[in-house]
């Protein structure tokens, strides 16, 4: 129920005004980090739609890619590469989001280099991001 409620106010503010897709809070972060961040799948999805900045960076240098692939959200990873998320981009630390998640040692560098070249190659598209011919 939250996440719908939340959903419904997205829709209201992105509706009176197309700047709160991209506008930071004081730690740059954009909503589409934030609803990445709290794994609001359906958010990010709908921010997508309307247009938010894919690669904008927070104050760390990180995109919504490099938070997504660090706490495992695997269904908005999976949004954010198919909608066109720069793989390449490096954080701060000069890390791109493969590099920050085998620093971590988590298991979904395979999926994100998986998706990516399934991008590459025209089998994800936003019409079909099953991944499935």
């Amino acid at each position: 129920m939250i996440a719908i409620c939340t959903l419904l106010y997205w829709k209201l503010l992105t509706a009176m005004s197309v700047k709160v897709l991209s506008h930071p809070d004081k730690l740059h972060s954009t909503p589409l980090h934030v609803a990445t961040r709290t794994g609001h799948t359906s958010i990010v999805e709908y921010l997508l739609s309307c247009g938010a900045l894919i690669n904008s960076r927070d104050r760390e240098g990180d995109t919504a890619l490099h938070d997504a692939v660090c706490l495992n959200r695997y269904k908005i990873v999976k949004l954010l590469i198919v909608a066109g998320a720069d793989t390449k981009i490096k954080n701060h630390e000069g890390l791109t989001a493969v590099q920050q998640v085998k620093q971590w040692q988590f298991d979904i560098v395979e999926t994100l280099q998986r998706l990516e070249k399934l991008r590459k190659v025209g089998v994800l598209s936003p019409s079909n991001n099953s991944g499935e011919e």
